[in-house]
């Protein structure tokens, strides 16, 4: 990993929002962008932003279900996020 992604990462966890939205998606995933931006208390507009932040670095991924697209935790992040947020909390 570079030092360039490195970066990424940590700026990606170094948001309230988004460790909100991860520790949410720790607890209950799966869930649809509506309702993790009613969860965080912003607007789908700023979630979608944050969530795709999330998802470029690998923290979250999407999965399409129907009408809606559901975010959950990446597998292989999960261990990493949950240490994390264990740390931070």
């Amino acid at each position: 990993m570079s030092i360039t992604e490195l970066e990424r990462h940590f700026r990606a966890v170094a948001n309230r929002k988004r460790l909100e939205i991860l520790l949410l998606l720790n607890r209950q995933a799966p869930l649809p962008l509506y309702q993790i931006a009613a969860k965080v208390r912003l607007s789908v507009k700023s979630t979608n932003k944050h969530l795709s932040q999330l998802l470029h670095t690998g923290f979250v991924a999407k999965n399409r279900q129907g009408l809606f697209v559901l975010y959950r935790l990446e597998d292989e992040a999960k261990p990493l996020v949950t240490k994390l947020l264990k740390l931070l909390l």
